[in-house]
């Protein structure tokens, strides 16, 4: 009898993330904290003025612009990052997000505080440190910012089609026998297409399909359109001084 398998995907955290614990997220949140309220609010300003989108490269960028502290700036945005991915898990608005955020993170905190430290010098947030963090990241990641508009982007890309996971072109020969398989009388050359995407329910789902000399030409043939149609609306939406985001799987994408 073939072993049973259990396939899990996905964050398990139950409420309590796992995202929020440990020393780097309150270094992160700390360094966040320090920062004076008028560099905070020329952020939110700067966030809401980007004429586009906004990944992580492109925000890591914008904060150095308005943080003098490069370790600093970095530490703010491995913290914005965070509580963004932990935003997108969760599916609520940033306004229900930001309100539930502090008791989010005073789960871990509480978890925290009752299990010996990972290190001798961490100090768990404290309750006005978690209220503080949650007031500061609404203001960045509200509506009209370019941080909401890049969610909005990465959200309908996610809801048009399936992630592509893997893609593969596999070329092998297939030997035909004689009827008393002892000779070889000659081989098939075989080509597999093999395609893995993301399912709804965030486990892989596989489609293999064999394909003649003729339908890899004609592929060869739709990729390249493909890459020229692209290359065209890009050319047009840049003329137009529309903005594209930067998207795994999306037209400015790796």
């Amino acid at each position: 009898m073939p072993e049973q398998l259990v396939y899990l995907r996905g964050d398990f955290s139950y409420g309590e993330h796992r995202d929020f614990a440990g020393p780097e997220f309150a270094e992160g949140a700390r360094a966040f904290l320090g920062l004076a309220p008028a560099a905070v609010r020329s952020l939110e300003v700067a966030l809401r003025t980007h004429p586009g989108f906004l990944d992580r490269k492109g925000m890591t960028e914008l904060v150095r612009g308005h943080v003098a502290d490069p370790g600093q700036a970095d530490s703010i945005v491995s913290v914005i990052v965070t509580v963004e991915r932990v935003l997108r898990q969760t599916g609520l608005s940033v306004e229900e997000f930001t309100k539930r955020l502090p008791d989010l993170v005073r789960k871990r905190v509480a978890r925290e505080e009752s299990a010996p430290p990972p290190e001798p010098s961490f100090s768990p947030l404290s309750q006005e440190e978690v209220e503080e963090l949650a007031r500061r990241i609404s203001l960045l990641l509200g509506a009209g910012t370019a941080l909401a508009r890049q969610r909005k982007a990465e959200r309908l890309l996610k809801t048009t089609g399936h992630a592509l996971e893997e893609l593969q072109l596999i070329c092998d020969l297939r030997p035909v026998f004689d009827d008393e398989r002892a000779n070889v009388d000659g081989m098939v050359p075989i080509t597999t297409l093999r395609v893995v995407a993301t399912s709804d329910s965030g486990m892989p789902m596989a489609l293999e399909a064999r394909m003649s000399s003729q339908q890899l030409k004609d592929l060869e043939k739709k990729v390249g359109l493909a890459l020229i149609k692209l290359r065209t609306l890009e050319e047009l939406l840049t003329q137009k001084g529309i903005a594209l985001p930067a998207l795994e799987g999306g037209p400015s994408g790796e």
